[in-house]
């Protein structure tokens, strides 16, 4: 599961992490991608998770960039085999979870582009290329990207990962809800600028995709 959580507030200006807590139990993931998450309401997220899923949560944060009060958060139901970051261009970053199922070692990344310009998300998708390069085969990528998938940003990052919402359309699983119609571009936003992406060579296939009403 991947979610801007905007610093916990919902658009009726409330901030709850209670909320944030009941919605994530109630989409039963393995695996949390969480970014624009303020550090010092990661315990009680998890503590919150744990009460409402009877499962026991690992976290992993990284900040935006040194200093600064948010970033991108990992949540795994999984143990960690072993953590890591890197900080990108224009105050970005990336957070690494790699986690073992069923004898298979998973490498999990949390991100969040730059939100201004598709010439600093260019440079920022040629940092997490080359980074995540030297991980084992079996990846996924998740965070919002802040692009469209016809920009150039994300088509490199298409040629390298699939996207999993678009394998789900093609086979019929995927799913969203009535006023936000199951294409290409059902938004995330006011357009489909969050993904969840995967490298398809490795055993990992899409089984279903849902894009919920929050």
């Amino acid at each position: 599961l991947s979610w801007n959580v905007q610093f916990g507030q919902g658009t009726d200006g409330v901030t709850d992490f209670n909320r944030i807590a009941t919605w994530l139990a109630r989409m039963n993931p393995d695996l949390i991608a969480l970014c624009e998450m303020p550090p010092d309401q990661v315990p009680a997220l998890v503590n919150l998770l744990t009460q409402k899923t009877g499962r026991v949560w690992n976290s992993h944060f990284v900040p935006k960039a040194p200093g600064i009060n948010e970033g991108n958060l990992i949540l795994s139901a999984h143990g960690f085999t072993s953590l890591g970051s890197r900080y990108l261009s224009y105050t970005r970053s990336i957070a690494q979870a790699t986690i073992n199922v069923g004898g298979t070692n998973i490498n999990f990344f949390a991100t969040h582009l730059d939100h201004t310009s598709s010439s600093l998300r260019q440079v920022e998708v040629a940092e997490l290329l080359e980074w995540t390069a030297g991980f084992g085969a079996t990846k996924i990528v998740a965070g919002d990207l802040n692009a469209a998938n016809d920009t150039p940003e994300i088509l490199r990052l298409l040629g390298v990962y699939r996207d999993s919402w678009v394998d789900a359309l093609n086979q019929g699983t995927a799913f969203a809800y009535p006023d936000n119609p199951v294409w290409m571009n059902t938004r995330t936003r006011r357009w489909r600028i969050d993904f969840i992406l995967y490298s398809g060579d490795t055993g990992l296939t899409t089984r279903r995709s849902e894009i919920p009403d929050t």
